[in-house]
């Protein structure tokens, strides 16, 4: 397993041990019907690596993490604080990076007609491995 698939497990792990959330999909990029979704409903995915700076020896990367969260308007706050504080827990993500930071937080609306909004929560984890070692 990469040091990539370990960081979204632990992701994965960490986020359907908040109590309320009812499913959570990790690393899915295919599209899921509302109708089909228990609510509160979370999905994480990676993004892009960038290049950090590390030890000779080691490739070095911050890999955005977005943990995305439909909801009930009325939940929405109290989700955004249990997401934060779940994720920054361990900041190593069971072992395999070296450290998580939360970055931004991006409100919208699901279905505003039903009080169904949403928000993206983005963590940027910070991870080497050896080079050529992934």
């Amino acid at each position: 397993m990469t040091v990539r698939a370990s960081i979204l497990a632990n992701a994965k792990t960490t986020i359907e041990a908040i109590s309320g959330i009812e499913q959570v999909e990790a690393g899915k990029w295919s599209e899921v019907a509302l109708k089909d979704l228990t609510l509160p409903a979370a999905f994480i995915i990676l993004g892009p690596d960038e290049v950090a700076t590390g030890p000779a020896g080691f490739e070095s990367f911050w890999l955005p993490a977005v943990v995305e969260v439909w909801c009930k308007e009325s939940d929405m706050e109290a989700l955004i604080g249990s997401v934060h504080a779940a994720m920054l827990a361990d900041g190593t993500r069971g072992g395999s990076a070296l450290n998580t930071v939360r970055d931004t937080c991006v409100p919208f609306a699901v279905d505003p007609a039903r009080g169904l909004v949403g928000f993206d929560l983005t963590f940027k984890i910070l991870y080497r491995h050896p080079v050529g070692s992934p």
